[in-house]
């Protein structure tokens, strides 16, 4: 247990103390949502929004990453709550893949993966798929 812990030596010749504060660590741990991937379904120019909370102590801190490069937030993409929630606005096509939290502290790490589809079609994208090829077929 954490506390505040006191030695004594004492012999015939005299007695030594001597205070200790012991600080107990204890790796993440995922409140909710245990499990290896979170399959995420979201609209076509849609809100998505993840959790990513974890216990631990030190309290941990909260890294987001989308196809294993770390998000940083801009317009359309926002940290909440210290870094606990990830909310993207108006999800485009290509925002679907691997999204990931990590929890950590000194102790360790925690990691929850979140699979997310967009469902629709994106129409600017398809446009821009056609002026890359030079013609379009059948989008």
């Amino acid at each position: 247990h954490a506390g505040r812990y006191t030695c004594l030596a004492a012999n015939a010749v005299g007695q030594v103390e001597r205070t200790f504060d012991l600080a107990v660590h204890v790796p993440p741990e995922l409140v909710r949502g245990a499990g290896p991937v979170t399959n995420v379904t979201v609209s076509l120019h849609g809100a998505l929004t993840l959790i990513c909370e974890a216990s631990g102590i030190p309290p941990p801190t909260v890294s987001w990453s989308w196809e294993n490069s770390p998000i940083i937030p801009s317009e359309h993409t926002r940290l909440l709550s210290g870094g606990w929630i990830l909310r993207l606005t108006r999800m485009r096509a290509r925002d679907g893949g691997l999204y990931s939290c990590r929890a950590s502290n000194v102790a360790g790490e925690a990691r929850k993966d979140f699979s997310v589809e967009v469902l629709g079609k994106d129409e600017a994208l398809g446009q821009k798929h056609c002026r890359d090829l030079g013609y379009c077929s059948g989008t």
